[in-house]
């Protein structure tokens, strides 16, 4: 008796090693394949989401503050990359308020290869990379347009990730303010 249990559960493990073993259709595998492909790349974006950026000291200013309708405007914004390893690898200034664009300003040109998206400006191309210890000026000519107060708040993020790039004490914004006088 104890040798037919013997033999049946051999037979069960036998069985049940043929199931797991990779006998099952090629569907299966690739399921399991597709799964475990999925799984690892949530995780490399989990990966990339928790990478911190490099800290950054920035400033910021507009020529002028107070401007005539259809005189020239000059939005400047200096970025020093403080980080020892990290190069910077892109910018992205958004404007918190579209009538500061839309309204007060016309944008006439985005220096240094930058592009306008929407409320946006972003800097990606090969030549504005920023290694540990380098300053980069990002500048947005425009022309004073509707007459009035404006102001927004400028957000200097990374393009990729919209991830705010911050400087020692954790400011990632600067106030902008623009008046246009008829």
């Amino acid at each position: 008796m104890n040798q037919r249990i013997l033999i049946w559960g051999m037979m069960g493990i036998i069985a049940i090693s043929f199931i797991l073993g990779g006998c099952g259709n090629s569907d299966d595998k690739k399921a399991v394949q597709q799964t475990t492909k999925q799984s690892n790349e949530v995780k490399k974006q989990q990966a990339e989401a928790t990478k911190e950026l490099p800290k950054i000291n920035f400033t910021g200013q507009i020529n002028p503050t107070v401007a005539q309708k259809g005189s020239k405007v000059v939005i400047r914004i200096d970025v020093e990359n403080l980080d020892k390893e990290k190069t910077i690898d892109n910018v992205r200034l958004l404007f918190s308020d579209s009538d500061f664009l839309e309204q007060g300003l016309i944008i006439v040109n985005v220096m240094s290869g930058g592009q306008q998206d929407g409320r946006a400006f972003v800097w990606q191309n090969e030549g504005m990379k920023m290694k540990p210890g380098e300053k980069r000026s990002f500048q947005i000519v425009a022309q004073a347009n509707k007459p009035g107060k404006y102001q927004s708040i400028i957000q200097i993020k990374d393009a990729k990730s919209s991830k705010e790039y911050k400087d020692p004490s954790n400011n990632s914004e600067l106030v902008a303010k623009l008046t246009v006088l008829n």
